[in-house]
């Protein structure tokens, strides 16, 4: 009898543990979402802004600069104008990829939890 007890007991709490777990899924998500929404817009700005940079690349000042890269040292190169723009937007491409990976982080988190509430589910079932 003490088994029959033990599953009524069981039992009681699973729609608030449910409730509980889809709620943290959902808010997760809600967040995920927004932080999406900001990356896409700021990797749109970015792209749109590195194409107006290409596009001054091909003006015959900066076909000058690159030649200059190709043939001298490091320490030259860090003093061409064009390189400071170059790095710039290097800058603003890693921390764009930073966000991403941890956007994906974030979502991973997600996983575990339908998990649980999955073998909640499966288990209420058997």
């Amino acid at each position: 009898m003490h088994y029959l007890d033990d599953c009524l007991e069981l039992l009681d709490p699973l729609p608030e543990i449910m409730r509980e777990k889809l709620t943290m899924m959902r808010e997760s998500d809600l967040k995920i979402q927004a932080d999406f929404d900001q990356l896409e817009e700021n990797a749109s700005k970015f792209l749109s802004s590195y194409r107006h940079y290409q596009s001054q690349q091909s003006s015959p000042q900066r076909t000058r600069i690159q030649i200059k890269r190709q043939n001298s040292d490091k320490e030259e190169v860090e003093n061409i104008p064009g390189n400071v723009e170059q790095q710039k937007n290097q800058l603003e491409y890693d921390k764009l990829v930073e966000k991403y990976q941890q956007l994906i982080q974030q979502a991973t988190t997600k996983v575990p939890l339908a998990n649980e509430s999955h073998d909640i589910v499966c288990w209420r079932r058997h």
